[in-house]
């Protein structure tokens, strides 16, 4: 994710980059082989991923997207989105070992 302005330029600067090597692919002359098709769609995806990632800043900086950062379970997750990429996590997950009596955590362990 795009956090600064710095960032942004350089983002955008590759963007272009990319569009030149996809027209330069696009421009060969002749029936293209299977890796000039496969370099092409990997070109145009990273194309897509910078533009994405552009947009999301502009609406970060815009406010109409929030960067939300939050620790879970000892791991910190990145770039949660609203509205999208939600990530659902199941809280009886860590006990399932517990009810099998398989985890080494004492405080998890299933009393009999």
């Amino acid at each position: 994710m795009i956090t600064n302005e710095v960032q942004y330029r350089a983002t955008k600067a590759h963007l272009e980059r990319f569009k030149e090597a996809a027209a330069n692919i696009e421009d060969r002359p002749g029936k293209r082989t299977k890796l000039e098709r496969l370099e092409l769609d990997a070109v145009r995806a990273q194309a897509e991923h910078l533009r994405a990632e552009l947009a999301d800043f502009d609406q970060l900086r815009g406010g109409t997207l929030f960067d939300v950062r939050c620790r879970v379970v000892g791991r910190t997750v990145h770039g949660a989105r609203q509205g999208t990429h939600r990530t659902r996590l199941d809280p009886t997950s860590a006990r399932r070992g517990a009810r099998d009596g398989r985890t080494t955590d004492p405080t998890l362990r299933s009393q009999r």
